[in-house]
């Protein structure tokens, strides 16, 4: 993508978009939710168009406190695929 990102194995992880980090959480984790619940985070749409990606949050840098713990627990789910 062209953005500084995390990836392990090759898949990327997590992913700095401007303002906000995209992560890659399972759907059905609790991760997940609890990183929409915070302020100004939403589904990650990197383009912009309204195609957000499947299971990833964007969360703003406002919230970046949240983004370490947010990106090891993507680490965790993306060994578990």
């Amino acid at each position: 993508m062209g953005r500084p990102s995390v990836t392990i194995a090759g898949r990327m992880v997590a992913c700095l978009n401007g303002e906000v980090l995209g992560i890659r959480l399972m759907r059905t984790s609790p991760e997940f939710t609890d990183a929409l619940a915070l302020d100004g985070a939403e589904l990650f749409d990197p383009s912009g168009k309204g195609r957000p990606f499947r299971d990833w949050v964007a969360v703003p840098v406002a919230e970046a406190a949240h983004w370490a713990p947010l990106v090891i627990a993507a680490l965790e789910h993306a060994e578990e695929r």
